[in-house]
């Protein structure tokens, strides 16, 4: 009578690891009033596009004047300017480069 049986286990089975992979997704919305924002032709954008005043840019890119240059000297942003002659930031472009920021 065999008591015991001695049984070939496969150490790679038996020892193996297990990995997890998570993957968190998230959804932001993002709300410009019109009264901050105008709408007008963007030359590069090729399309009719919000623009805002820098300083709501900034606020949307959660970035500073310096990176802001930067980008728009790197002719990544999009200026135009308004009737009074201030500086309209493309939203288009501001969204679009956001994730780099």
């Amino acid at each position: 009578m065999v008591l015991f049986r001695r049984c070939q286990v496969n150490r790679e089975n038996f020892m193996s690891k297990r990995k997890i992979r998570i993957t968190v997704e998230t959804d932001s919305v993002l709300l410009v009033r019109r009264a901050n924002s105008s709408r007008a032709w963007c030359e590069k954008c090729a399309d009719f596009s919000e623009y805002a005043s820098i300083e709501v840019a900034i606020a949307l890119a959660s970035a500073d004047t310096d990176t802001l240059t930067q980008l728009v000297r790197a002719d990544r942003l999009h200026l135009t300017k308004a009737t009074d002659e201030s500086p309209l930031v493309c939203l288009r472009s501001i969204l679009k480069h956001i994730k780099e920021l």
